[in-house]
């Protein structure tokens, strides 16, 4: 249903990458993911203007290598005060283990991307060097999806446990103790292992 594909602000917008919003001058905004200060962070980007954000510590950050979420099978689940969906979408966790998720708000005339952080109740945007929290939001869901002949749904999250593959929350935490996530060649290894959005 949908993966992460490596990508820099000097690369182009990967096929079939996920449309998230739109900036107020009309710029098309994309999910990404991006590790900061040992956090696995959900990313904004704007390809048009060759630029990337996260939000960190009350501040917006700009990046330049993340990966990008690719796929169509998703939808955005209004909520709010920290809480999200069974079938939320997450990029990883903080460094001290909490799940972070991907969620959108409007801010200034902005569709924006940001993260969900649970356990401060609120989604963070980045927004003009700003760290901005947003106690309504929608969060980014998976899509159920329709198997023939019935009402049978199933969730990306079952297929894999089907097929052996890992989920995430295993993935990520075999390196959650990592405490070399701001070097390229560890952040390459953490996200080749990181192959699911939940």
């Amino acid at each position: 249903m949908g993966e992460w594909v490596r990508s820099s602000v000097n690369s182009p917008l990967p096929p079939n990458a996920f449309l998230a919003g739109r900036h107020s001058d009309g710029s098309d905004m994309y999910v990404g993911r991006a590790i900061h200060e040992g956090d696995i962070l959900p990313a904004k980007l704007i390809p048009r203007k060759r630029k990337a954000f996260i939000s960190y510590d009350r501040l917006e950050h700009e990046i330049t290598h993340y990966d990008v979420l690719v796929g169509q099978g998703y939808d955005w689940v209004a909520s709010g005060d920290g809480l999200v969906p069974d079938d939320a979408v997450y990029t990883g966790r903080t460094s001290s283990g909490e799940l972070l998720y991907v969620g959108r708000a409007v801010y200034k005339n902005t569709m924006t991307v940001g993260k969900v952080h649970p356990s401060n109740g609120c989604l963070f945007l980045s927004f003009d060097g700003e760290e901005i929290s947003v106690e309504s939001y929608e969060v980014l869901n998976k899509a159920l999806r329709r198997i023939t002949g019935g009402e049978l749904y199933m969730r990306n999250s079952a297929i894999h446990h089907d097929l052996g593959q890992p989920t995430i929350a295993e993935l990520i935490g075999r390196h959650s103790t990592s405490a070399s996530f701001g070097q390229t060649t560890d952040q390459h290894r953490l996200f080749d292992n990181i192959d699911e959005t939940h």
